[in-house]
């Protein structure tokens, strides 16, 4: 998962130091605190990737943080 917006200067960043290399089905793929990032509209971006590192297919969504 990675994130792009005012907190980020406008590249994207990666929540998490490690992909998520197991299946999750109906859990959480992460928890992240972003109290400390600036306000705004965030583009949030889930890339799925087989096991070579090839990309499978993306999900961008947009987010508002109101901290």
């Amino acid at each position: 998962m990675e994130i792009n917006g005012p907190g980020t200067d406008g590249t994207w960043l990666p929540l998490s130091e490690q992909p998520v290399n197991q299946p999750v089905v109906e859990g959480d793929l992460g928890e992240i605190d972003m109290s400390q990032w600036a306000a705004g509209p965030y583009l949030a971006r889930l890339r799925a990737l087989d096991t070579t590192g090839q990309e499978l297919g993306v999900c961008t969504i947009q987010v508002t943080l109101d901290n």
